[in-house]
C-alpha cells in the first residue's frame, strides 16, 4: 500500500472511531470507553491453516500502538483485547461473545476470514453491539 493510502486509511479509522465515540456518548451507551482508555476487540486467525491472514490483525495493532504513542484519541489510549477465531466461524462468534460480554470491548474490529466476518456481524447486528470493522484481503 502507497505510503498516502496508509495515511488516508489512518485518518479513515481515526474519523470513524472518533464519530463512533460521539454517537454512542449521545446515546449513553459507553460500554467499553473510560475517561482514559478506549477497549478495542481484535479477532483474527491468529493460529491454524489461515494464521498467515493475521497480518492484517497485526497491522491494526501496530496501527493503534501508533495512535498510542501519539497522545491517543481524544487524550484516551486505544487498549487492545486480541481473540483467535482460527478462521472458524465457530471460534469466532465465540470470540465475539467473550468480547462483548466478559471483555466489554467498545467495538469489534478485524477479521480477515468472510465466513468468520460474516457470522460475528450477524450476531453483533442481532445482539445489538457495538460497531464491527471487517477487514477483506486481496490476493493480487
Amino acid at each position: 500500500m502507497r505510503r498516502s493510502h496508509k495515511h488516508i486509511l489512518a485518518i479513515l479509522t481515526i474519523i470513524t472511531i472518533s464519530c463512533s465515540l460521539s454517537m454512542q456518548a449521545l446515546a449513553g451507551d459507553t460500554t467499553g470507553v473510560t475517561k482514559d482508555t478506549i477497549k478495542i476487540g481484535i479477532m483474527g486467525p491468529f493460529t491454524g491453516n489461515a494464521s498467515t491472514y493475521s497480518n492484517a490483525e497485526m497491522g491494526l495493532m501496530a496501527f493503534y500502538k501508533q495512535i498510542n504513542d501519539q497522545g491517543g484519541i481524544h487524550g484516551r489510549k486505544i487498549e487492545v483485547v486480541r481473540e483467535d477465531t482460527a478462521c472458524s466461524e465457530a471460534k469466532g462468534i465465540a470470540a465475539a461473545k467473550k468480547l462483548i460480554y466478559q471483555d466489554k470491548v467498545f467495538m469489534l474490529h478485524g477479521n480477515s476470514c468472510s465466513g468468520v466476518a460474516n457470522s460475528t456481524g450477524l450476531y453483533a447486528g442481532k445482539c445489538g453491539c457495538g460497531l464491527q470493522m471487517t477487514l477483506t484481503l486481496m490476493q493480487k
